[in-house]
C-alpha cells in the first residue's frame, strides 16, 4: 500500500512540475510580447501601464 502512495506522489510531483513549467513559458512568452507593446526605445515604461504591468508579471520572483 505504501507503494502505491509513493509512486501517486510522484506521479503527481512530475504532473505538477511539467504544468508549473508550461504555465511559466506561456506567461513568459505572453509577457515578452505585452511588455514590448507600447513602450518607446530609449524610454522606460511609465508606472501603472500596460506595458509596466506586464513587464512586472514576467518577473514575479
Amino acid at each position: 500500500m505504501t507503494r502505491i502512495v509513493w509512486w501517486g506522489a510522484l506521479v503527481g510531483a512530475a504532473m505538477w512540475s511539467i504544468f508549473s513549467l508550461v504555465a511559466y513559458a506561456v506567461v513568459d512568452t505572453v509577457g515578452a510580447g505585452a511588455s514590448s507593446y507600447g513602450t518607446v526605445p530609449g524610454f522606460p515604461p511609465e508606472p501603472f501601464t500596460f506595458a509596466w504591468i506586464a513587464a512586472r508579471s514576467r518577473s514575479p520572483g
